[in-house]
């Protein structure tokens, strides 16, 4: 028995002895590491911030840019006239400007866009702005309807810089882009427009000769339509010696053209857009009013390829019209009667025009053809009026003609068939 209790006593004695606590340098290296965490966390979190915070900064920046820009692209597409100011030409108070005189200039951080009594701001946190004629690079020559320009803004050390360009439609032939001064800097344009009037949603239709998501055409076939405009809402392609000629066109895809075919005429009185890239082959031609924004491919016997390439295009807000209904039609007069003569108004799956007419130098005048698949015309059948066809295929061949509109969902033309531009009257369109 005692020799237990002597054992649990020294076995009680030599436990207190090994009993220790946390000592001054123990505490202090806890307390060292421990801030040491804590700072590298509070760092990262300050990074986090900051980067969270200049990003926000940065598109902040970026926003009233494009936004200067974009307003800038669609304010001067109507402008009849378009000159570049510099800094010795004051701009003059809203309530002195002449009627018809709209400026836009930097003022201060601001882009302001000011008329004949009003006068609002457009955008700040801007650095500069400045306005420059384009220049073609091939030739060195300057581009009449197109202007450049550059916007850098600006915010708490972040800045943004963005250069552009603006197609001006309505400029005239024999205007262009004034810049008296090219050496000095530029912070402002002043310039006369022509606003787009607000009409019947027909009357749009009275400038065009084709309306259409694909156009071939190929043979000797011709579209000869001046002052109208051609809509081409998708691919075009041209072959043999066929071509066309109107005052506008726009192909809202790409091009191929092979052979001798031509696009516009060599007096460049025609405009052409094409949202999309082209392909030449041959000796075929598109002449200078060219304007893309895709890629350009041509013979490596030429020593510069046609046009102007820019970032975008404002198309015009035009589609093909859907069929109305049967009752619709019938209301209306049509029938599904298929005997082709003047002033005849056609509803029905499809139609093929008799291939000649008699006697032959005559013309079924007038016609209204809706079609809810194709229309054909080929021999020699010449007919005028309206064809519509927006879920099908308007194709003419041989040496057929047709005078006035043609809306479908694909036109196609060969051997020496070709179109002409035909006023109709709004009140007979089938849709």
């Amino acid at each position: 028995m005692l020799s237990h209790k002597r054992k649990y006593n020294s076995l009680l004695k030599t436990n207190l002895k090994n009993t220790k606590g946390v000592t001054l340098i123990e505490l202090l290296v806890v307390l060292a590491l421990l801030g040491m965490i804590l700072s590298l966390g509070y760092s990262l979190n300050f990074f986090g911030i900051h980067t969270f915070t200049k990003g926000s900064i940065q598109a902040n920046v970026q926003q009233k840019v494009r936004l200067a820009a974009d307003f800038i692209t669609k304010e001067i597409r109507y402008a009849t006239n378009l000159k570049i100011i510099d800094p010795s030409q004051p701009i003059p108070p809203k309530d002195d400007i002449e009627e018809d005189l709209y400026y836009i200039f930097i003022n201060g951080n601001t882009i302001e866009h000011r008329y004949k009594g009003n006068s609002r701001i457009i955008t700040d946190s801007i650095q500069t702005l400045s306005f420059e004629r384009a220049i073609e690079e091939s030739t060195k020559k300057t581009i009449d309807n197109i202007l450049n320009f550059e916007i850098v803004g600006s915010d708490k050390k972040q800045t943004y810089n963005m250069k552009s360009e603006a197609l001006i439609i309505n400029l005239p032939k024999n205007n262009k882009i004034l810049n008296e001064n090219e050496d000095k800097p530029s912070i402002a344009i002043c310039y006369k427009k022509t606003l787009p009037i607000e009409s019947n949603p027909n009357e749009q239709w009275g400038d065009y000769v084709l309306v259409t998501n694909y156009l071939k055409i190929g043979g000797s076939s011709n579209i000869n339509a001046l002052d109208t405009t051609s809509f081409i809402n998708g691919n075009y392609t041209s072959t043999g010696s066929s071509y066309i000629d109107a005052s506008e066109i726009y192909i809202h895809d790409n091009i191929k053209m092979t052979g001798s075919t031509r696009l516009g005429k060599s007096d460049n009185s025609n405009s052409i857009y094409v949202n999309g890239d082209i392909k030449l082959e041959g000796t075929s031609k598109i002449y200078e009013n060219l304007y893309y924004t895709g890629k350009i491919k041509f013979p490596k016997s030429w020593s510069n390829g046609p046009g102007n390439k820019i970032d975008n295009i404002d198309f015009p807000d035009i589609s093909i019209p859907p069929l109305k209904s049967d009752s619709w039609y019938s209301d209306r007069g049509f029938t599904s009667n298929a005997t082709t003569k003047d002033t005849m108004k056609y509803f029905g799956d499809s139609y093929t025009f008799k291939s000649w007419n008699s006697p032959w130098n005559d013309i079924f005048s007038d016609v209204i053809i809706v079609s809810k698949k194709d229309i054909k015309l080929s021999g020699s059948t010449r007919a005028s009026g309206i064809l519509f066809a927006p879920n099908g295929k308007v194709t003419i061949t041989g040496s057929a003609s047709f005078d006035g509109i043609i809306i479908a969902k694909e036109i196609h033309l060969s051997g020496s068939a070709s179109i002409k531009y035909k006023p109709c009257a709004l009140n007979d369109l089938p849709f």
